[in-house]
């Protein structure tokens, strides 16, 4: 196993999380105020962001997805690397199209069956409008 992919995977989920947050930060603001006209566009609502509290407004709770996002690509970067040497070495599969694209898919089952649970905690505690920890979000509850 070379740890390098894990290393690799963990740097590109930092730096696509850093990316993204500002971006995703002013796209929740939106759909907080989707039933007014405060921010009628992603533009005006960056700058009103920028206004309330600078830069690092866009930044804000980013703490959490950062480590999220580095173990996913961590994850998902040493199984496809894992999955080609396998396919190579083990199987006999020649360097291509089809090996890269199972190892491809491999890192994303991978992913995929790391990340369903978290989305469906996020999902239902968004729907619900009230977040009372991981478990309460799994289970149906009748009142």
């Amino acid at each position: 196993m070379d740890l390098r992919e894990f290393f690799a995977g963990s740097i590109a989920g930092c730096a696509g999380q850093i990316i993204g947050h500002p971006l995703d930060t002013v796209k929740v603001r939106m759909q907080a105020d989707a039933g007014g006209v405060r921010d009628a566009g992603a533009i005006r609502c960056a700058v009103r962001t920028f206004a309330e509290g600078g830069a690092l407004a866009f930044f804000r709770g980013m703490s959490i997805p950062i480590l999220f996002k580095s173990v996913e690509q961590c994850v998902a970067f040493g199984v496809r690397g894992w999955a080609d040497r396998f396919l190579g070495e083990v199987i006999g599969l020649d360097s291509g199209r089809v090996r890269s694209g199972l190892a491809g898919a491999t890192a994303g089952a991978s992913t995929a069956a790391l990340l369903t649970p978290v989305y469906l905690i996020k999902a239902t505690s968004n729907l619900t409008g009230r977040f009372e920890g991981p478990v309460c979000c799994c289970v149906p509850n009748n009142y």
